[in-house]
This record gives C-alpha cells, sequence and structure tokens, in this order.
C-alpha cells in the first residue's frame, strides 16, 4: 500500500513538474500567446438604456494589452477630443473596441490621430449585438449625448451581431463552459499552454463561423430584425443630415476559405439603400496568411496588423467623401 502510494505520488509531481514546464516552454517560443479577458471594472451596466458601456476614467487590460477609458465612457487614446470639432462615431463589439489591442493601436485611435478635422468617438464593449447597437445609437446621437456634434456615424459588423435571442448554452463551446465556468477561466487567464493546445485540437474560426453563418438567411427571424434595425439608423441618420454607412469585417475562416456569403446577402438586401464598406473586398480569394490578421487562435478579434490595414481603408475612403 505504501509502495502504491509513493508510485501514485511520484507520477503526480513527475506530472505536475513537466506540466509547468511545457508551460514555461509554450511562453518562451510562443510569445505571441496572451491571457485572455478584458477587465470587468472597465464595464458599467445600463449606460445606454439597457445596454453595458464603458466605464468613464477607468483603466485595465485586455488580452494583456492596456485599456483606458475616458470621461465620455469612450476608448481612450492619445489623440484628445476637441468639442469644437465634429465627430465620427464608430459603433462596434469587442473587435471595434480593440480586443486584445493597446489603447493607441486599434483603428479608431489610428484614424484618430490623422483625421485632424474631427474627433473619433467609440464606445464599443463586448458582446454588442444590433440592439445594443440601436440603444447606443439612440443615446448618443438622437439624446444627443454629450452634445460632440456627431457628423458621421459607421456600424462595424460582424456576422455575430445578427443574433440578439440566442444562449450562450447554443454557442459553440458553450456547453463546456456552462458546466466548468470556474475552472475555464482560470485556465484561459493563467495557461499560455492551454490555448496552444486547444488551437492545435480544434478550429474554433470554423466552429464559430458555421455557426454565426447559419443565421445569414432572408427568412430568418434575427436575420430580418437585424436588416430592420439597420435601416431604422439609416433613416435617423438622414433625418438629421447625418452621414451613415457600415463597415462589414470578415471572420479568419472567411480569409482562409474565401467565403463571404453572408457579407454578400447583407450588400444585396441594402444595396442602393445604404452606404456600404468592405475593406476586405480586395480579398475576397482565399488568403494563405489569413491568421496574420487576427489574434493567436482567434477567428474574430484582429492582430495589431489587421488594426493598421483597416485604419488606412478608413482614412483613405475619408479623403474621397
Amino acid at each position: 500500500m505504501k509502495k502504491a502510494s509513493l508510485f501514485v505520488g511520484y507520477n503526480f509531481f513527475v506530472l505536475v513538474a513537466l506540466l509547468f514546464l511545457a508551460e514555461f516552454a509554450t511562453r518562451v517560443v510562443k510569445s505571441e500567446i496572451s491571457i485572455k479577458g478584458t477587465t470587468r471594472s472597465i464595464i458599467v451596466d445600463n449606460l445606454y438604456n439597457s445596454t453595458h458601456g464603458l466605464r468613464a476614467l477607468s483603466s485595465g487590460t485586455t488580452n494583456g494589452a492596456a485599456v483606458s477609458v475616458d470621461q465620455y465612457n469612450f476608448r481612450k487614446s492619445s489623440a484628445k477630443i476637441d468639442t469644437s470639432k465634429a465627430s465620427w462615431l464608430f459603433i462596434g463589439d469587442s473587435v471595434t473596441f480593440g480586443m486584445g489591442i493597446e489603447d493607441d493601436s486599434t483603428f479608431s485611435a489610428i484614424v484618430h490621430s490623422q483625421a485632424d478635422s474631427l474627433n473619433i468617438l467609440n464606445p464599443s464593449a463586448s458582446g454588442n449585438n444590433i440592439n445594443n447597437y440601436w440603444d447606443i445609437f439612440r443615446c448618443l446621437v438622437l439624446g444627443n449625448r454629450h452634445n460632440l456634434k456627431i457628423s458621421r456615424v459607421s456600424l462595424f459588423w460582424c456576422l455575430n451581431d445578427v443574433y440578439t435571442n440566442v444562449p450562450d448554452f447554443a454557442i459553440p463551446g458553450g456547453q463546456v463552459r456552462y458546466f466548468f465556468s470556474d475552472f475555464i477561466t482560470f485556465i484561459r487567464i493563467h495557461s499560455r499552454l492551454y490555448h496552444f493546445v486547444k488551437t492545435l485540437a480544434f478550429d474554433r474560426p470554423k466552429s464559430y463561423f458555421l455557426f454565426d453563418n447559419s443565421f445569414y438567411d432572408i427568412e430568418n427571424s434575427e436575420f430580418q430584425n437585424a436588416i430592420k434595425t439597420i435601416h431604422q439608423i439609416n433613416e435617423s441618420c438622414s433625418d438629421r443630415k447625418i452621414a451613415f454607412d457600415i463597415v462589414l469585417l470578415p471572420y479568419e475562416y472567411q480569409l482562409r476559405e474565401g467565403d463571404f456569403t453572408a457579407q454578400n446577402l447583407m450588400q444585396e438586401t441594402l444595396r442602393n439603400k445604404i452606404n456600404i464598406q468592405d475593406p476586405f473586398q480586395s480579398k475576397r480569394n482565399k488568403v494563405c496568411n489569413s491568421k496574420a490578421y487576427f489574434l493567436y487562435g482567434d477567428g474574430i478579434h484582429f492582430s495589431k496588423f489587421a488594426h493598421s490595414y483597416i485604419a488606412e481603408f478608413l482614412i483613405d475612403y475619408f479623403t474621397k467623401v
């Protein structure tokens, strides 16, 4: 019995030592793997009616990158807001917020640093969908909160913005997160090895794309609600002589496989009524280095390289309108 206990204890010690060694090696060899998650204290509930937002004058991290929020509840950058200027409002989710990207390297911050005649306002936060966008729009544009002279509104559209009534349990990986939420949260924050193994073993970008893409059907009620709300925003902007456009953003799997059926449906449905911009129009064929545009193991959130690419597109577009 004693020998058996010693044997088990010895093997357990060896296993733990090997895991620590593998974790250390992963951190050295795969330095691009960052911790996951955004500091919860920078989020405040019901900031825009029933929609959450960024907490004014707060700071924290997002996937290890520094996050700062200004006095207007917008993501902060070194380019300051000048209330004497007109403003361009960026509405989006965690992608537009800049998950995993330092304050001055998000595409909103880069555009702000180069748009001398405009403020760039970025109230975006993780978890937003089309209904949240309507709440934000009503508060900042229709309600004229902060009185920041908004002259243009751009809605940055990701595939998962379309659905509003899908439980987390149904989303890819949702069942595992539901039953092991505390453990998953712990290892997501503390273990780079976990993210390395997960990326090798599973194609999460494909899973998320296939799930989200399934909502892009003209008969789907979630899709119909999204299109209706987009028209509401557009009509409200038109009534106030505010320019409005949608910027379509892809998933990694779409760049990898050249499958843009969801964005094509958006364009076909909204064509001739709403100005639609697509920074990745030139990349509609398969892109060999698709992963370079996204954070490690992440099929949705853009890398620093992609933020710079999108910013360049937006700056070029702005100079032409």
